[in-house]
């Protein structure tokens, strides 16, 4: 429950928090807008330029503003820390599960760390340039907009409709000890789903080419921009079309595609106990949902491949652990 209880205060504390920015965010420009006596939208800005151009600005004008100028660039980087803790994790971690024999020994992990950052360190360099201003525009309004869309839209089809969310509702009834509410599974395979795919529907809809203080960029730097934002959606495709070509289609080609979307027989925990705590899990789940089997993505199959343990199996899995 405790986990439950903590996703949601994160999530709710995540959304108050971009409200309560908003309102503050909104009163600065409103505040510029009175001091120099201009129309707002003469002051309003978007993306770096708001951060690093009006922000500066109005804590110029603040009382006592070397502090205000300390306390606001000191959460800038904090921000910017935080996020990229997150991101170079991922991208760390990612790479040591690909290839855990290579680089899980010794001080590999540390040196493909370094490797990470310097290579990112690298590529930042080129916001630091008299162009800059406009480089970091061109990746803001890119790099993590539609793609982000597009891999989050692919995910939850790929959980709730090829998988199977009543599957992957028994997996963490495993992990949390309690079967989630029927809400989770309306958000994950219809409400997420459907706002993703409308938010990407108006995202284009409402799309306008890269500009920065009157700038219209050039139409190779908006393409540059959508190969960018494109790179990492690209996996999907190239990677399903790879399995396709790569499967077995003596049986037809529908048969192989149906079969590629489902679990192997050796998807699941790396114990032995813990598959046979999830064996039991998705019988109850298909005890209870046995309408739904075929649906589901081959319980059956799923089940038949794994073999009860034994007691004796038991005490030295518990051992090994």
């Amino acid at each position: 429950m405790f986990s439950c209880r903590d996703a949601l205060v994160v999530s709710i504390g995540n959304c108050l928090t971009s409200i309560f920015a908003g309102f503050v965010i909104f009163g600065i420009i409103g505040y510029m807008a009175y001091e120099l006596d201009v129309d707002i939208s003469e002051v309003a800005d978007k993306g770096p330029g708001l951060a690093f151009i009006v922000y500066p600005q109005v804590v110029t004008r603040l009382p006592i503003s070397p502090l205000w100028s300390i306390l606001f660039f000191s959460m800038l980087i904090t921000l910017g820390l935080g996020t990229q803790f997150a991101v170079v994790q991922t991208v760390h971690t990612t790479i040591l599960d690909q290839f855990p024999k290579q680089l899980r020994k010794g001080r590999r992990s540390m040196y493909c760390l370094v490797c990470i950052c310097a290579f990112l360190y690298i590529c930042g360099l080129s916001f630091c340039t008299r162009g800059g201003m406009y480089m970091l525009q061109l990746v803001d309004n890119y790099s993590a907009s539609y793609s982000v869309l597009i891999i989050g839209f692919a995910e939850c089809i790929a959980l709730s409709w090829f998988y199977g969310v009543d599957k992957f509702m028994a997996n963490i009834e495993l992990m949390i000890g309690f079967y989630p509410g029927i809400w989770w599974k309306i958000a994950w395979k219809y409400v997420t789903p459907a706002t993703l795919l409308f938010i990407m529907v108006f995202t284009w809809i409402d799309f306008d080419p890269s500009s920065y203080r009157g700038y219209n960029f050039p139409p190779w730097a908006d393409v540059l921009g959508w190969m960018m934002s494109f790179t990492s959606v690209m996996a999907i495709p190239v990677v399903a079309i790879y399995q396709i070509v790569r499967a077995d289609k003596s049986d037809g080609l529908w048969k192989a595609i149906k079969k590629l979307s489902q679990p192997t027989s050796e998807w699941g925990p790396a114990l032995k106990i813990h598959r046979e705590q999830e064996a039991n899990s998705l019988y109850q789940m298909q005890t209870r949902h046995n309408t739904g089997i075929e649906e589901n993505g081959g319980v059956d199959q799923q089940l038949s491949s794994r073999t009860p343990l034994t007691a004796q199996q038991n005490d030295q899995e518990h051992e090994a652990v």
